[in-house]
């Protein structure tokens, strides 16, 4: 299922930026409902191989019973332009 941007912003409000790497970069942002502070990792939506395999990611995050060491996996959306990988915030950590 997409969403479009504005769910999206309705959903989270994207705080400061945290990070980059060469095809996304990852910025803290907030739960509007709950408060939760989590790390939302941003990439382009640019063809279905990369959805697949961000979506892939988030589904392997997802089946690893929690872990002190392992980043855990919130929430993955898509809209039109870009896809959302929302991660448990680990300050100092990179993703």
């Amino acid at each position: 299922m997409n969403f479009n941007i504005n769910e999206f912003n309705q959903k989270y409000e994207e705080l400061e930026h945290i990070g980059e790497g060469s095809s996304a970069f990852v910025k803290k942002c907030k739960d509007k409902m709950t408060g939760n502070i989590y790390a939302c990792k941003t990439m382009g939506n640019r063809d279905i191989e990369k959805e697949m395999s961000c979506k892939e990611e988030f589904l392997l995050l997802n089946k690893i019973k929690p872990h002190p060491n392992i980043i855990q996996a919130h929430e993955f959306i898509v809209t039109d332009s870009w896809l959302y990988n929302i991660l448990e915030y680990a300050p100092g950590l990179e993703l």
